[in-house]
């Protein structure tokens, strides 16, 4: 009955069973307790709001509907600060917003933010494709607006997020 309960230790060692299963048993409660990664949230307030802003910037061609969207995004940044696909959903708004919607405000401040938040989705989420696929795409839209020289000048920017995508996720398209 003893031998059940004792065991062989890789390095010869008869130990009690017990002592190698213990870490076994403890690993549910270990990651039970790990910190939650960016792109999650405790809060489910702010789970609800992200699938209502999806939905809302989904119907983006309807006028309004995409600032809606990034209005709820911001919300949602208020409540949690550290959930990451805001950041780069809101950067996402704002390229629509200088692209496909008639834009009464000069585009590149709305450009600029739209980089500002990219960028701290990159902080928050820096092995998350989309805000690095965002920020390419921003810059790009920013050196379309400026003009060629603008245009060669962010080359290197805009390739080194479309690298970072690739590097990432060869498939993701946006």
């Amino acid at each position: 009955m003893l031998a059940f309960f004792m065991m062989t230790h890789p390095a010869g060692a008869i130990v009690p069973m017990s002592r190698l299963l213990l870490p076994l048993l403890l690993v549910p409660f270990l990651l039970a307790s790990t910190p939650l990664e960016a792109d999650e949230t405790e809060d489910s307030l702010c789970r609800e709001l992200l699938t209502e802003a999806d939905g809302i910037f989904e119907e983006r061609t309807t006028a309004g509907r995409a600032r809606e969207a990034l209005e709820l995004y911001e919300k949602i940044l208020a409540l949690d600060p550290n959930f990451a696909p805001p950041y780069w959903r809101i950067a996402r708004v704002y390229l629509w917003l200088t692209t496909y919607e008639e834009c009464e405000e000069e585009p590149l401040p709305l450009l600029e933010e739209g980089i500002a938040f990219a960028k701290l989705g990159i902080e928050k989420a820096p092995d998350r494709v989309e805000p690095h696929f965002w920020l390419g795409a921003l810059y790009g839209r920013y050196a379309e607006i400026e003009g060629i020289l603008q245009g060669l000048h962010m080359l290197p920017f805009i390739r080194k997020q479309m690298a970072r995508v690739i590097e990432i996720d060869d498939t993701y398209l946006g």
